[in-house]
C-alpha cells in the first residue's frame, strides 16, 4: 500500500451482499463507476467479546497466581483439554485421539458456558473467588483504554495527572477509516500513536514483558491538547489492537491493516515507527 492509498474498505455481509460498515466507506464505494470489477479478499473480524473475556481471565490468573503453566497459550490449550473442548479423531492404528478445538468453532451459548466452566476451574485451582474473576473482567466490551492486567491507571483526559497522552477507546468492532470530522492535526497525532504502539509489538520475548513495553509506549505518546473525541476513540482502538498482538490473541498481519485504517495512514507509515 502506497503512502497515499486509502485503507481497506470495512464491509458487512448482509443477505449474501456486501454492505459498507459506515457512511465514509459508503461514500468511497459510490465514487467507483457502476459495473467496475474489483478483487476482494476477506479478512474476518475476530474480536468476539467472549473470547476477549476468556483470554483476559487467563491473563489475570497467570499474572497474580501460581499455576502449572508457563504462558497464556499453554494455559489456553490445557484448559480446553480439561473442559473437554476437543475434537475427536482416530490414528492410523485405529486408536482414538483428541485435540483442542478453536474457540471460533463454538457458538456464543457454547462459549458462554465454557467461559463459566473455566472460571470455576481456575477458582478451584487458585482459590480466587469466582465473583472476583468475573468482576475484574466485567468491563470487557465496554472498556475505555483500561485492562484488568494493567498495573497503572489508564489516562482518559488531558487533565489526567499521570502525564500520559489522553487516549480513550471505542469497542473493538470493525475498524473505521478516518471520517471528515478528523482534522489534519488529529490524523498526524493518530499516525504517531500507531507508529509508537506498533513498535512495541515487534519485540521478541515474553508476552507480559511486551505488554509492559506497550503500556510504557502508550504513556510516552506526546500530548495533543486539541485532540477530538473521535481521535481519542481511534487511538484507544489502536492500543487495543496492539495489545491483542503482544498477548498473542491476534496475528500481526491481521491487526496491522486495521490499525492503519484507524490512524488514516498506510501500513508502511505504521511500520516506520
Amino acid at each position: 500500500m502506497s503512502k497515499h492509498e486509502f485503507p481497506p474498505f470495512v464491509m458487512v455481509i448482509e443477505n449474501g451482499r456486501l454492505v459498507p460498515a459506515n457512511p465514509h466507506d459508503a461514500e468511497r464505494l459510490n465514487s467507483y463507476r457502476r459495473g467496475t470489477k474489483v478483487f476482494v479478499r476477506f479478512t474476518e473480524e475476530k474480536d468476539r467479546v467472549l473470547v476477549r473475556k476468556w483470554f483476559a481471565i487467563i491473563g489475570l490468573v497467570l499474572k497474580t497466581c501460581e499455576t502449572p503453566w508457563k504462558n497464556k497459550d499453554e494455559a489456553h490449550e490445557a484448559i480446553k483439554l480439561a473442559l473437554g473442548i476437543v475434537n475427536l479423531s482416530k490414528t492410523v492404528g485405529g486408536a482414538f485421539m483428541q485435540y483442542p478445538k478453536s474457540l471460533t468453532e463454538l457458538t456464543d451459548p457454547e462459549l458462554q458456558e465454557a467461559l463459566e466452566q473455566m472460571t470455576d476451574l481456575l477458582s478451584r485451582m487458585t482459590g480466587v473467588d469466582v465473583e472476583t474473576l468475573k468482576k475484574e473482567t466485567a468491563h470487557i466490551g465496554h472498556e475505555h483504554f483500561h485492562d484488568p492486567a494493567d498495573e497503572s491507571p489508564s489516562p482518559t483526559s488531558a487533565g489526567d495527572d499521570t502525564g500520559s497522552a489522553p487516549v480513550s477507546s471505542e469497542d473493538g468492532g470493525a475498524a473505521s477509516p478516518p471520517s471528515s470530522h478528523l482534522t489534519g492535526e488529529d490524523l498526524a497525532w493518530l499516525e504517531t500513536v500507531a507508529r509508537m504502539l506498533w513498535a512495541a509489538t515487534n519485540v521478541k520475548g515474553n508476552a507480559d514483558d511486551n505488554l509492559d513495553l506497550l503500556n510504557n509506549q502508550r504513556k510516552a505518546v506526546p500530548e495533543y491538547k486539541g485532540t477530538s473525541k473521535e481521535a481519542l476513540d481511534k487511538a484507544g482502538s489502536i492500543y487495543k489492537r496492539c495489545k491483542r498482538v503482544v498477548m498473542h490473541e491476534e496475528p500481526p498481519q491481521d491487526a496491522l491493516p486495521i490499525i492503519a485504517a484507524y490512524a488514516g495512514c498506510s501500513v508502511e507509515d505504521v511500520r516506520a515507527g
